[in-house]
């Protein structure tokens, strides 16, 4: 049996999670709902947890929407079939009316399934007020 490419493996999950940041921006529930898991938990830097049909309703409804979203500090692991992303978010976003500017640590547990990474979870961590 042959070992999968690293190296490839490593390009197609920043590719899936460049594809998350931008759906996240453009609201795209659809392209979102096909990079999650049905059993995805989204753990908001605020501590409020949400799964799969929670999130995309507050995209589609429009209760948060992504204004930018910028990912940065990226460092990819790989456990077996496992991928993951842990690095720093930085989004503007209107939330129910109100913007919001976030700045957070982040981990993304992703799944390869083949040829595709399915989302599993994300757990976000508001970092502290630079002085």
């Amino acid at each position: 049996m042959t070992t999968p490419d690293n190296t490839h493996l490593n390009a197609s999950l920043l590719e899936a999670e460049e594809a998350r940041r931008q759906a996240m921006v453009d609201s795209n529930t659809q392209k979102l709902n096909t990079l999650m898991a049905d059993s995805m938990v989204y753990v908001h830097s605020s501590g409020i947890t949400d799964n799969k049909p929670a999130y995309l309703h507050l995209l589609s409804s429009s209760t948060v929407t992504y204004e930018t979203v910028v990912f940065d500090k990226l460092n990819i692991q790989l456990i077996g079939q496992v991928g993951l992303i842990t690095g720093t978010m930085k989004a503007s976003l209107m939330r129910a009316g109100t913007r919001k500017q976030i700045s957070t640590a982040y981990i993304a547990v992703w799944e390869h399934t083949g040829g595709d990474w399915l989302l599993h979870a994300v757990q976000a961590t508001t970092l502290p007020a630079v002085a």
